[in-house]
């Protein structure tokens, strides 16, 4: 990466390592700056998802600022976030990945062919720098049904034999040396072992769901500092929750005109549109049967949790009364989000201690 490289031959990546440069042109030869751009893809990842939710829910900011928040902060399993040396390459490609998304819904809504051209592109260098996006990435036609793309049917056909075309070629363009050069795909077929039982892979994707969602009931672990990094998160997610709140009054749900049952069918759209997005991120890790646990998994699936567990809260808040609904609904919100984000930080305190320990007794190990 020190000399510009970003291609990885033998996985069949051109631009594996291009989330890095950044850190090469700011930060050269120094290795804080693949944790600083880390932090950032998994940042703007968040703002990515805030911005497609506030468009599908034209203007909500409520529940857009929560899929937002979920998704930078919740990864309850995966020690692998805490890996910036290596773990850029996800976290980019989970931005470049929203990107994409990102700019083909407003290439819809706009009706902008500048900005279906830019979606393309960003598709492009998100699956040349790893495959694994292809799945998420086939889930874009759904936004533009979300987006209202049932009213504009022949239109809706359209993009969506466009997206699939590019995703045809870039999938063709991924599975070819499978035929020509199988050297180029050598830790694809010979370090990542593929499971073919659709049984098993199907297992595995429900259990990384269940990793990645059962924490929110489970106890928190021992041995981390609370202080001061959650209270610092707590006081960053009601900062932005007040800011949401004052700027958009609304029902939570973004639904103030809907009749409950058209609210309630909504939010489960969008929850089990989250729940199938977190299940195809999960497809390309789990196909392997090198994948035990949550390594690497709770990165392009992030997004989807993140909506999966924001229209869950809005649900909840949506039961409240009518009279009260928005005061009660919005602490409700608040109160949910904000226990998220703390455990999330809490659990990563924890991990990051139990690191440290580790490490610490080897480095004594090695002395004596």
């Amino acid at each position: 990466m020190s000399r510009g490289i970003v291609a990885s031959p033998y996985s069949n990546r051109p631009l594996n390592y291009i989330w890095a440069l950044p850190a090469r042109w700011l930060f050269p030869d120094r290795l804080y700056g693949l944790l600083v751009v880390h932090a950032l893809w998994i940042g703007l990842g968040g703002v990515l998802v805030f911005l497609l939710m506030r468009r599908l829910l034209e203007g909500a900011l409520l529940p857009a600022f929560l899929a937002g928040t979920f998704t930078i902060a919740w990864a309850p399993s995966d020690a692998t976030r805490l890996v910036p040396a290596h773990m850029f390459i996800y976290s980019g490609c989970t931005f470049g990945l929203l990107l994409a998304a990102w700019l083909a819904l407003e290439a819809w809504t706009r009706r902008s062919v500048l900005l279906a051209a830019a979606a393309v592109v960003a598709a492009a260098v998100v699956v040349l720098g790893h495959e694994a996006a292809l799945a998420p990435l086939a889930l874009v036609p759904l936004l533009f049904v979300a987006a209202g793309g049932l009213r504009e049917p022949r239109r809706l056909v359209v993009a969506t034999l466009v997206v699939l075309a590019v995703l045809g070629a870039l999938a063709l363009r991924a599975a070819w040396p499978l035929w020509s050069h199988p050297e180029r795909v050598a830790y694809q077929t010979h370090v990542q072992k593929i499971d073919h039982s659709p049984v098993h892979v199907a297992e595995r994707c429900l259990g990384q769901l269940r990793r990645h969602v059962y924490p929110l009931v489970g106890g928190l672990p021992g041995g981390g500092r609370a202080w001061p990094s959650v209270p610092l998160v707590l006081v960053a997610f009601a900062s932005g929750l007040a800011l949401c709140l004052r700027s958009d009054p609304r029902a939570p749900a973004g639904d103030a005109g809907r009749e409950p049952r058209g609210r309630w069918l909504r939010l489960a759209g969008f929850a089990a549109g989250g729940a199938l997005w977190a299940l195809l991120a999960y497809l390309p890790f789990v196909a392997s049967t090198q994948t035990r646990r949550a390594v690497r998994t709770e990165f392009l699936s992030a997004p989807g949790v993140g909506v999966l567990l924001a229209a869950a809260a809005a649900a909840v808040a949506c039961t409240r009364r009518r009279s009260r609904r928005t005061g009660t609904s919005a602490a409700a919100i608040a109160t949910r989000g904000g226990s998220c984000s703390g455990s999330s930080r809490s659990r990563r305190s924890s991990r990051r201690e139990r690191w440290s320990c580790c490490w610490r007794g080897r480095r004594r190990g090695r002395s004596t």
